[in-house]
């Protein structure tokens, strides 16, 4: 079954409203195993109950600045692998930053730019502690990711980033 973000509104909702009933513990799970297949792979905290709160790749993992950027794109290495491009170089810190570039040659639409968006930042945010630490990493769609699905991505990205030798051994 696939949810539709308003399906998924509307499921948080009708949560809410059944907090007042007193749930059973496996009416509450029943809602919680929907929720996990609107978003495969990703983990949620409960709050207030029933509300679940997606968690994000923290901000000292992102490359924001101009500077950042220009200096990944000089002094970098690239790598490509079917629809996705990676963008790498050293910092000084002890962690690695990351970015993540789709244009509107991918979609006009920005939400489908950001559904991508999201789906490339979540492959990361779970696989940081893998990834070796002081590089700097953009990763940037190619036209044709928009017709790829979760599970397709996320390969791509796991064989970018093997080519690019940035997995801790």
């Amino acid at each position: 079954m696939h949810l539709s973000s308003n399906s998924l509104c509307l499921l948080l909702f009708n949560l809410k409203r059944k907090k007042e009933k007193e749930l059973t513990d496996l009416e509450k799970e029943k809602e919680l195993k929907q929720a996990e297949k609107f978003w495969p792979g990703e983990e949620r905290k409960r709050e207030n109950g029933l509300r679940y709160k997606i968690i994000m790749l923290p901000q000292k993992y992102r490359l924001t600045k101009n500077k950042e950027f220009e200096s990944v794109f000089k002094k970098g290495k690239g790598y490509k692998e079917q629809f996705l491009s990676l963008k790498l170089t050293d910092n000084d810190f002890d962690f690695s930053r990351f970015a993540f570039i789709v244009s509107n040659k991918i979609s006009k639409k920005s939400t489908v730019r950001h559904k991508i968006k999201r789906r490339i930042r979540e492959i990361i945010r779970l696989r940081i502690n893998k990834i070796k630490n002081r590089k700097d990493v953009i990763l940037i769609a190619q036209i044709g990711i928009t017709d790829r699905g979760y599970r397709e991505i996320e390969e791509v990205v796991d064989k970018l980033l093997k080519k690019a030798k940035l997995f801790k051994r």
